[in-house]
């Protein structure tokens, strides 16, 4: 039993349109794994958004308002929320290092002129983080990408505020 050439091609051509096919049928499916994929990074990153947004309002609604009266260890909250942020790395960086240690500073002080600079130092950076967050998140819920102005400018001025606040009352 012998294969003519003609008969040999057809098998060569048969296989080809095999292993193509099964190219395309494994290509479909990392492109459907690679959109499903995106889909969790963008709910990973509206819920990173959403708990930062809560994270400010708390702060806003249950310790800046209320002086940080009847405290006890909500600090924790705050501080998780910022050392688990991830999705942009300035305000990221920011939280950490400028955020936190003024919040956590001003829920340990007793009353006085340092609280009061404080107080009114948080708020402002408090208020400012919350538009970020509030507009970062809708704008990835519409599908866009939300770029805050002027980050880096906002970033060194609230250092500099903070460095000068530790300066004068520590």
């Amino acid at each position: 039993m012998s294969f003519s050439k003609k008969e040999n091609n057809n098998i060569w051509k048969n296989i080809a349109i095999i292993v193509t096919i099964i190219f395309i049928g494994v290509a479909i499916m990392q492109y459907t794994e690679i959109q499903k994929l995106k889909g969790q990074v963008d709910d990973y990153e509206i819920e990173q958004w959403y708990r930062l947004l809560r994270m400010t309002e708390y702060v806003e609604d249950f310790q800046i308002d209320n002086r940080f009266d009847d405290e006890n260890g909500n600090h924790v909250y705050a501080n998780q929320i910022c050392h688990s942020f991830s999705v942009n790395y300035e305000l990221s960086s920011f939280l950490r290092a400028t955020y936190d240690p003024l919040h956590l500073e001003i829920s340990i002080i007793e009353e006085g002129p340092a609280k009061d600079a404080g107080l009114e130092l948080l708020e402002e950076m408090n208020t400012y983080i919350m538009n970020v967050s509030r507009n970062s998140r809708n704008a990835l819920i519409e599908g866009v990408i939300y770029e805050p102005e002027n980050l880096e400018e906002i970033k060194f001025y609230f250092e500099e505020e903070v460095d000068i606040f530790f300066k004068a009352y520590n």
